[in-house]
């Protein structure tokens, strides 16, 4: 882009170029068409800074992208053979479960740890109390009703989660 303005050693915007009354004087119309232009795209100059620095590091994540990688997993979208699990092998969990005599959901005091993940559900082990290689399968969607990635969402989903059925008619 050729600049029309650029700026003076105290940092003021002055006509580039030929620095003559009538070079200057040709070159306003250019300039207020330029202007206009820019006005026309309704954005600031901040926004466009954030946007070429958002840009910038756009280009530097696809510039680190293994294109054969992004194209496998690409085709393997298209072809109905990509799944992304929700939580992978190392997450720990928080479950909730029914307490049979305080009649109310409660939290366990343990995280529990994915130990793998497939593409029906999750194995995890208890992170106390029982031998690591006892593990329990659970399908995904217990992700987010009786299982959670922090205490603080365990917490509020058993202060809100509804008694279950079994436990409708319990005092």
């Amino acid at each position: 882009m050729e600049r029309l303005t650029s700026r003076n050693e105290n940092g003021r915007a002055i006509f580039a170029g030929n620095d003559t009354p009538v070079g200057n004087a040709l070159r306003i119309g250019d300039i207020l068409e330029r202007l206009a232009e820019y006005e026309e795209t309704g954005l600031t100059p901040e926004m466009v800074k954030t946007f070429m620095q958002r840009v910038g590091e756009i280009v530097e994540i696809c510039e680190r992208i293994d294109t054969g990688m992004l194209t496998e997993i690409y085709k393997a979208a298209q072809d109905d053979r990509l799944f992304i699990t929700p939580v992978k092998v190392g997450d720990m969990l928080w479950a909730i479960c029914w307490d049979r005599v305080a009649k109310e959901w409660v939290v366990d005091d343990n995280p529990e740890r994915v130990n793998e993940v497939g593409s029906q559900g999750f194995f995890v082990s208890a992170t106390y109390g029982k031998p690591e290689e006892i593990d329990e399968f659970y399908p995904y969607e217990m992700i987010g009703d009786e299982y959670f990635r922090t205490r603080e969402e365990a917490l509020e989903a058993a202060a809100t989660k509804e008694r279950p059925e079994e436990a409708q008619g319990d005092g």
